[in-house]
């Protein structure tokens, strides 16, 4: 009976202060540290999987949704299996409780739910900034096929990859680059000349 809850327990923190937090950690890493393009791309499918399964803002719209109504919803589940009650503590107990029911629920939120759900706001808003930021400039730097992220779609019009230099069009290119030397251009001393 313990491994159900104590599962349910491990999801929770996992999904709730781990993902977030691990998130967060790899875009830091992947932003701050130098790292080859294999890395870079492992940590980007790494942070794109933490934040999937991150759900502290998910977390801050259910406690704020909760104290909103958690007591309309146990009323309206328990009403009708309380009324028998709800009659005899009118009855006896009328003048001795504020609320003669059986069942009276007030769900409110605490300071920890608004810091939590600022917490929510400003990690998620810094963390898809820097991400989408480093997919932008992931996708201008390296080639669309080797791109592990697809290319972004207000650079794909721009993005024109370089010619093959093996290609017909690459050596002709190359040849088209070099300009013969200029003639007021000196010529180099050789030392010893």
């Amino acid at each position: 009976a313990r491994l159900p809850a104590r599962l349910s327990q491990l999801v929770f923190f996992t999904t709730t202060l781990g993902c977030p937090l691990g998130w967060l950690a790899l875009l830091a890493t992947r932003s701050l540290a130098a790292l080859s393009r294999g890395r870079r791309r492992q940590l980007a499918r790494w942070s794109e999987l933490l934040y999937a399964w991150s759900t502290h803002e998910v977390l801050a719209v259910v406690l704020f949704n909760s104290a909103l109504e958690l007591g309309q919803y146990f009323q309206y589940l328990l009403d009708p299996r309380c009324e028998p009650i709800n009659a005899l503590l009118r009855e006896y107990f009328a003048d001795q409780l504020s609320e003669p029911k059986c069942l009276s629920i007030r769900a409110t939120t605490g300071p920890g739910t608004f810091v939590l759900a600022a917490a929510a706001a400003v990690s998620t808003a810094a963390g898809l900034q820097m991400h989408f930021s480093m997919r932008r400039t992931a996708a201008a730097t390296l080639p669309v096929a080797a791109h592990p992220l697809g290319l972004a779609p207000e650079l794909a019009s721009d993005y024109s990859p370089p010619p093959d230099p093996q290609s017909a069009e690459g050596v002709e290119g190359a040849a088209t680059d070099r300009s013969p030397p200029s003639e007021a251009a000196p010529a180099l001393a050789l030392p010893g000349q």
